[in-house]
């Protein structure tokens, strides 16, 4: 993992897909490591970011081709899929398990959650 001093800027959208919970967690995750970040909030992300939806489950067809043309532009998907490997107690735990794949993705240190040891 980096120091955040290495680390480039991230550039976090909040488009006004749910799942803003998990961008207000990465901000502030972020912010503690001292991570340089771009915020871009459209207006109903900012909608969102006030009042958390539901995620849409499963995806439809239409959403699936979507995110494999973004994968093929260059971009990287992650999931918002929380891990209960660890047993969180809340949902705060919960979301910071998505949060902490986020940020080994980013290769930015971080201390989350606690890793599961078990067997795959």
């Amino acid at each position: 993992m980096s120091k955040a001093s290495d680390s480039l800027p991230v550039i976090l959208a909040v488009t006004g897909a749910s799942g803003s919970i998990y961008g207000q967690r990465l901000l502030r995750a972020l912010a503690e490591r001292s991570v340089p970040i771009g915020l871009v909030l459209s207006d109903s992300g900012c909608g969102v970011w006030r009042h958390e939806l539901a995620a849409e489950s499963p995806h439809p067809r239409v959403h699936l081709d979507a995110l494999l043309s973004t994968h093929d532009a260059g971009a990287t998907i992650l999931p918002a899929t929380p891990s209960f490997n660890s047993r969180p107690s809340s949902l705060d735990e919960a979301n910071d398990t998505v949060l902490a794949g986020v940020l080994d993705h980013l290769r930015v240190a971080g201390d989350l959650t606690t890793r599961w040891q078990g067997e795959a």
